[in-house]
């Protein structure tokens, strides 16, 4: 038998449905591996890149037996925790011991582990933090293979709070493993050229049509004449904070430069000016003070239904749970300072029905947030890096059993517009797969300056006046 028949057979095994790309996809995997290759299989969210990444696995190691061994390094915490619960079919079906390791496991765990057969799942952050206590990135070649889901996180090291993610990729191909790179991002041509020239082959599935959740997305505009005047006011002293620092010889364009030198470097006065201005921004576009208008947004646009909210800050989220329990008393809160219990229990009392509306900060939603009970989403506050925006976007789906509706909310000719608009853009015509797209966007920012290819899912904004 092939690798594709036997990879839909175990689909099969396990409960779910087969489907033929996925079976494709982890026969060209096998395929790298059995090359010591790097391969990167990029496929829209949704398409089930965690279950090819297990069924490579489980077939990878059925031939080797029990000696076979590999790591598997996902981006997040949050999204690590959803894979082992994921994998739990693994040790069932297959007998293949899936080990979890974090950062406060102790070093003989991680010993151990690291010596041990078995699927290792860990974030990079903990590894990265281990391998020279253990004897070098080195240790690293034992492995017979190694996963990385959302990879481009990993190599995108320019992105605001990724850039400890690079070290331990390029760890592993230092040691020269076999890597499998999973991704839902869109990846552009310069991307592309980029993973070519680390050794990486792109193998795009072929999605059959209509197998994609559709989630409907409608920006909502909302007009703070007093957010809007303090927002001119802090990009004028942006501008000229910046213009101080790069005639005091820094350079502006290095956000990790700005950081070093505020923290006593030579241009210390007017990189802290810079982080405070950047600071007082975000206060203003997401502190408890400054929100009212999407507060009143979102409760409106929750009125009578199941609903996911997600800030981008706790402390958003925190002035948004506080907000609507005023008039709703099922609403609960999930952020980042929580343990892993009590994380747990929030998702299943929204899952359950005992809570009505899950308010969490962003960073939790990992990949594939499933929730078929809720109805509408609202997303708060749009971020610089568009493309990462949709992708938490796409998570909020419902495996086809129910379509959400989504809304983006976002502050009128502020930054934030700017944002909201970049974003629509890319949800209308960059972000489609092989002709199938994630999203019909109901309503976009400021329409008009979209060029006219760009319009096929626009209509006009949709403005509440705060």
């Amino acid at each position: 038998m092939s690798v594709c028949s036997d990879a839909l057979r175990l689909l099969s095994e396990i409960g779910r449905e087969p489907f033929d790309f996925q079976g494709e996809a982890v026969q060209r995997a096998v395929s790298t591996v059995d090359n010591a290759g790097r391969g990167l299989i990029q496929a829209p969210t949704g398409a089930g890149k965690t279950v090819i990444a297990f069924l490579t696995a489980a077939l990878l190691s059925s031939r080797v037996g029990p000696r076979w061994s590999a790591l598997m390094v996902v981006p997040s915490r949050p999204l690590l925790r959803q894979h082992l619960t994921d994998a739990g079919w693994l040790r069932e079906v297959c007998g293949l011991p899936v080990h979890f390791l974090g950062p406060d496991d102790p070093w003989p765990m991680w010993q151990a582990v690291l010596s041990g057969p078995g699927l290792v799942c860990t974030t990079p952050q903990s590894l990265r933090s281990r391998l020279d206590g253990l004897g070098s990135p080195k240790i690293l070649s034992r492995f017979d293979v190694a996963f990385f889901d959302e990879i481009d996180t990993f190599i995108t090291v320019e992105l605001e709070e990724r850039r400890d993610l690079w070290p331990v990729l390029q760890s592993c191909m230092d040691v020269d493993l076999p890597i499998l790179g999973f991704t839902g991002t869109a990846l552009e041509d310069a991307a592309v050229r980029v993973w070519e020239q680390h050794g990486f082959e792109r193998f795009e599935p072929e999605i059959p049509e209509g197998w994609l959740p559709y989630t409907v997305i409608e920006f909502v505009g909302i007009h703070n004449p007093t957010v809007i005047t303090e927002d001119a006011r802090i990009d004028d002293r942006l501008r000229a904070a910046y213009a101080a620092y790069e005639n005091d010889g820094g350079n502006p364009r290095s956000w990790q430069t700005i950081k070093l030198d505020a923290l006593g470097g030579p241009r210390a006065q007017t990189a802290r000016r810079i982080l405070t201005l950047h600071a007082d921004r975000l206060l203003l576009f997401e502190g408890a003070t400054d929100t009212t208008g999407k507060l009143d947004a979102v409760r409106g646009a929750l009125e009578g239904k199941t609903g996911l909210v997600l800030c981008r800050y706790v402390a958003a989220a925190r002035a948004m749970h506080s907000y609507l329990t005023q008039s709703r008393p099922r609403i609960i809160q999930a952020d980042g300072t929580m343990t892993r219990a009590e994380l747990e229990r929030q998702a299943q009392a929204l899952r359950s029905g005992e809570a009505e509306v899950l308010v969490m900060t962003r960073e939790l939603g990992g990949r594939g947030l499933d929730f078929p009970e809720v109805q509408t989403a609202a997303l708060l506050s749009p971020r610089s890096q568009y493309q990462a925006v949709a992708q938490e976007l796409a998570r909020i789906r419902s495996r086809r059993q129910r379509t959400k509706r989504t809304f983006v909310f976002y502050y009128t000719k502020t930054t934030e517009a700017a944002k909201a608009r970049r974003l629509g853009q890319h949800l209308a015509r960059d972000n489609v797969y092989r002709g199938i797209p994630l999203f019909e966007v109901a309503t976009a920012p400021h329409a008009r300056d979209i060029p006219a290819r760009d319009l096929a899912h626009l209509v006009n904004e949709e403005t509440i006046a705060v």
